[in-house]
């Protein structure tokens, strides 16, 4: 089986080879020709109205000699020359488009020589910042050494004011209790001072029941 595949294979290349340079070709001959995938080629077409190949029923493409031409030297533009799909289209809309085109693809042309419109922005270049010396590092270094101290005590100082604040709280506490049982204190100490005559006549009485109960 493997056999039969390779010399299918070398069938079909050898039939290739033998094509005359102005046979239609296939859209997978131009691809494995220009070594572009399929798809890219059906892409091009849409962007660039100069490509028609034939289209048979089925949708399968013929190119002609000229077609094949025309999207080497597209590939070439932007793959090796830096077009954009915009700036081949501007081109192929100028009058001798397509004989410039290869003109340009030929001569190794860059695209801003051709026209600055056409030719992609450049990139801009960053700008690196010179390095800096060691005195603005230690600079920098003693900078965020003493924010970190003044933050550290910041945070300090807020804590220690909290805990002021709460012992005050209850202090402020303590004392309204010690005010509370003072004030039970004296209470029953006026209390203590009238139950006292009470006391002495219930004593009274007393000792005269049991005068009473003697007789």
């Amino acid at each position: 089986m493997a056999t039969m595949a390779q010399d299918q294979r070398l069938n079909q290349t050898a039939d290739m080879d033998q094509k005359s340079k102005q046979a239609f070709r296939t859209i997978a001959e131009v691809a494995k020709e220009l070594r572009v995938e399929a798809h890219v080629l059906r892409f091009w077409e849409t962007k660039f109205s100069k490509i028609k190949p034939m289209k048979l029923r089925g949708g399968r493409r013929y190119y002609r000699p000229e077609d094949i031409v025309l999207i080497r030297d597209i590939k070439e533009l932007l793959y090796d020359k830096g077009y954009t799909i915009r700036g081949v289209q501007k081109l192929l809309q100028r009058k001798g488009g397509v004989q410039e085109l290869a003109m340009n693809a030929a001569n190794d042309a860059h695209p801003a020589a051709v026209n600055d419109s056409i030719a992609p922005t450049p990139a801009p270049v960053p700008v690196k910042s010179p390095a800096p010396t060691p005195a603005e590092i230690q600079q920098k270094v003693g900078a965020a050494v003493e924010k970190a101290i003044s933050d550290l005590q910041k945070k300090h100082d807020q804590q220690l004011a909290e805990m002021k604040n709460k012992l005050a709280d209850a202090q402020n506490q303590q004392n309204d209790y010690r005010n509370k049982i003072q004030s039970i204190e004296s209470q029953l100490a006026e209390y203590q001072k009238t139950l006292k005559p009470v006391v002495r006549e219930l004593d009274e009485i007393k000792s005269l029941l049991d005068k009473a109960v003697a007789v």
